[in-house]
């Protein structure tokens, strides 16, 4: 059996793929697995056989990009409830929901809330900031601003995040698969309210 490889820095991946038995197909049909960076189009995967699998699944967008993330949470909590969905603060999606938010913001009884703004489809902090100005909101782009977790757990002082790998093989039935290792990361400063508002891409 075959595979093929279109990400550039996956050594990793193509030493166990090799190690596995599994030949490189560069072309051709005869391959068990496609291993790629970016999603792939939506016909690939509607020309797959059987026994070919594709290390994305359909519209996997609708749950990385924050502001679509944020439409699903949304949809959920009205259809069920915001008692069974009350896990993640206040957010707003701009510029849709700018109106929305201004309204909160300056209809608000707490006027020292911290409001963090991200772009929604970026990773690892780039773009990140605390709003402190209305001027500093992107005009010509979208963001996601939600507000600041003032009091989060901490590990000893520490803000911390958990890192956890999941498989997914199939979704009708859904069939989900916990990998037994993870990763905890651990911020290098003690937090405090006074290093949230200095944060800038961070």
């Amino acid at each position: 059996p075959g595979f093929r490889l279109s990400y550039g820095d996956a050594s990793l991946v193509r030493g166990i793929l090799l190690h596995s038995g599994l030949v490189p197909r560069e072309h051709g049909p005869d391959w068990v697995l496609s291993w790629t960076g970016s999603l792939p189009k939506e016909q690939s995967f509607q020309h797959l056989q059987e026994w070919q699998r594709i290390n994305h699944f359909p519209s996997s967008h609708e749950l990385t990009r924050k502001d679509r993330l944020w439409a699903h949470y949304a949809a959920m909590r009205e259809l069920f409830g915001a008692e069974e969905f009350d896990y993640l603060p206040e957010t707003f999606v701009l510029p849709d929901e700018k109106k929305s938010f201004l309204e909160v913001l300056i209809g608000s009884n707490h006027p020292s809330w911290l409001w963090i703004v991200k772009p929604p489809s970026q990773s690892r902090g780039r773009g990140i900031f605390i709003l402190r100005d209305l001027e500093d909101l992107p005009t010509d782009s979208s963001c996601v601003i939600s507000r600041y977790i003032v009091d989060p757990y901490l590990i000893q002082g520490y803000k911390f995040d958990l890192r956890v790998y999941v498989l997914v093989t199939g979704f009708d039935p859904l069939r989900v698969y916990l990998y037994r290792e993870g990763l905890t990361r651990l911020a290098c400063s003690p937090f405090t309210v006074k290093t949230a508002e200095d944060l800038q891409n961070k």
